[in-house]
């Protein structure tokens, strides 16, 4: 089960994009990968996406990129 904790709604991926850019513990690779994957979700947004399953997925390859499980 995944928990999404409620501030992440209020986000929007331009913040969500700067807290990621100052992480010191990220590096730069990591770091541009992630804010793709947002720019990937915001467009799938506009054109119609699911908000949910949008979110599900940044937050999946965020954390998996955080904990060493995906490659940049």
């Amino acid at each position: 089960m995944v928990v999404v904790l409620p501030f992440c709604r209020s986000l929007s991926p331009v913040q969500l994009q700067a807290m990621i850019i100052r992480c010191d513990t990220l590096t730069d690779e990591h770091k541009a990968h992630m804010c793709i994957r947002i720019a990937e979700a915001d467009k799938k947004l506009i054109d119609g996406g699911d908000e949910h399953l949008q979110l599900m997925d940044v937050l999946s390859y965020s954390s998996q990129t955080m904990h060493g499980q995906k490659g940049a």
